[in-house]
């Protein structure tokens, strides 16, 4: 069970801003969360908001000390500025940075340090500027968003997850201006295109990533699949090395039947099923890979 809930005041409660007035403590649709030596970041995106506590609450309902986006934490708000947002969905603490996934204004702003209330961004990705809220402004190119679900920083790069773009942008370096190019796309042949279609190089409505070490995950939303490169792209279009909740690379069907489990070709990984019924016959999967010689995982009966 849980140590403690915040947004709410209890364990039971379960209304927008707790049922109350706006405040530090409230929240409306959560997405995002960030956690960076004791900070805790949540993106409140029906507030328009990210809700930053200092030190990791200790209690029910604590209230954030900062409320980034907005003049006050008792105002919601949106807009389009250096100091406002407007429908955002994912967060990401780096380097004492936030990096914020400002979906409806299609950019990402990151701010250097926020301390104080009112914090000013000092660059947006997605937008030639920190005024501007359009989709794909000047057209789609490696400088434009549409609607940025997710946003990642690992070992100096940035990945943005661009969705209605179907695609990942990823930044080799952290950027330094407003409306800095992408270095690469995964997910898309190039910057200019946006066709969704299952594929080895092809996303669809992707909404997170997860980057271990030299590997990448991206999951491809619409296409009801994970998709899995072992080595972070260096050129646009690489293809995937696995897909996991599909068969196979052109398919892109919601609970396959034909992927009772989690299974990834190459190393002869398995995860079996978590439903107790699903055991027995995962186990003896696992032991006639086993006989192979194949690696295999455990099943964990909850």
């Amino acid at each position: 069970a849980p140590d403690l809930v915040l947004g709410q005041a209890d364990m039971m409660g379960d209304k927008p801003n707790g049922g109350s007035a706006l405040s530090a403590a409230g929240m409306s649709s959560p997405y995002g969360i960030t956690v960076e030596n004791g900070r805790l970041a949540v993106v409140d995106q029906g507030n328009h908001r990210v809700l930053i506590w200092n030190q990791i609450p200790v209690q029910n309902n604590q209230p954030a000390d900062l409320c980034i986006g907005q003049v006050s934490c008792t105002s919601n708000t949106p807009g389009t500025s250096a100091t406002t947002l407007r429908n955002p969905t994912g967060c990401q603490m780096a380097q004492g940075a936030l990096y914020v996934s400002d979906a409806g204004n299609h950019r990402v702003l990151v701010f250097p340090n926020p301390s104080t209330q009112n914090a000013v961004a000092m660059l947006a990705l997605g937008q030639p500027n920190l005024s501007t809220g359009s989709v794909n402004t000047g057209g789609q190119s490696a400088s434009t968003l549409a609607t940025p679900f997710s946003v990642k920083v690992d070992s100096g790069r940035v990945f943005v997850v661009d969705s209605g773009n179907h695609r990942v942008l990823l930044w080799n370096a952290l950027p330094t201006v407003s409306g800095q190019p992408a270095d690469v796309v995964v997910g898309q042949l190039d910057f200019g295109n946006s066709y969704p279609r299952p594929d080895r190089n092809l996303l669809e409505t992707p909404t997170d990533v997860a980057i271990t070490g030299h590997h990448l995950y991206v999951s491809s939303h619409s296409q009801a699949r994970v998709l899995y490169w072992s080595q972070i792209p260096t050129e646009n279009g690489a293809s995937a090395d696995r897909v996991l909740g599909q068969p196979d690379f052109v398919t892109s069907r919601v609970n396959n039947p034909d992927v009772p489990a989690l299974e990834r070709g190459g190393t002869g990984v398995l995860q079996c099923g978590v439903h107790r019924r699903d055991i027995d016959s995962c186990q003896a999967r696992l032991r006639g890979r086993r006989s192979e010689g194949e690696q295999s995982v455990s099943a964990a009966i909850p």
